[in-house]
């Protein structure tokens, strides 16, 4: 399993995506790819700062189709191992002074409790998680 940063969900649902990425998606086995209920809160609070309009319901259409179609509903959801396993990571991240934000923080917790990598373009923001970090917009499919 891959779990797909919001980046990644979301770069796949643009009307013109990276080719490269979309590659990548496309050469995983697509039963192999999740998300987390973390990256669905991120989507869905995109698609509320939007007024009832067009681009609205094309926004909800294209995450619709993420979720359902291109998941196949696999949202791994932030349990009690998540919890523990994002407050251990937030403690070494302070302790070195780093500051991470709480989405990825959870999202990084998810991973490192399932033990599975994340893909994510924003690969900085999860170094020395302990699992294997994927930028799909550097590797080749």
């Amino acid at each position: 399993m891959i779990i797909l940063d919001t980046n990644v969900v979301s770069e796949l649902i643009r009307n013109a995506p990276d080719l490269g990425v979309r590659a990548w998606a496309n050469a995983q086995a697509r039963d192999s790819l999740v998300t987390t209920a973390i990256t669905v809160m991120e989507l869905r609070a995109g698609v509320e700062k939007l007024l009832q309009s067009r681009r609205r319901q094309k926004l909800e259409a294209d995450i619709d189709w993420a979720l359902n179609d291109l998941l196949g509903g696999r949202v791994l959801s932030y349990d009690r191992r998540a919890a523990f396993a994002t407050a251990e990571w937030f403690g070494r991240c302070r302790r070195a002074g780093r500051s991470i934000q709480t989405t990825d923080m959870q999202i990084a917790g998810i991973a490192i409790s399932c033990k599975i990598p994340i893909a994510t373009r924003d690969v900085q923001d999860f170094e020395d998680v302990g699992v294997k970090l994927i930028n799909p917009w550097s590797t080749s499919a």
